[in-house]
């Protein structure tokens, strides 16, 4: 999870000094798409979900 939050960091520092950056902003994208994806509670004992529909 640091590694993920760590290269999104480093990608966004780039995309500022560089907004025409491609692959920096190609990175910044797929670390967040890894960690909406839940990528980041992998390996947890308890995963809670916090949008279960209860009747």
């Amino acid at each position: 999870m640091f590694l993920l939050f760590k290269d999104s960091v480093i990608a966004r520092n780039f995309a500022i000094k560089n907004p025409e950056n491609y692959e920096a902003r190609a990175n910044m994208m797929w670390a967040s798409s890894l960690a909406h994806n839940g990528l980041t509670q992998c390996g947890r004992f308890l995963q809670i979900n916090r949008n279960v529909c209860k009747p």
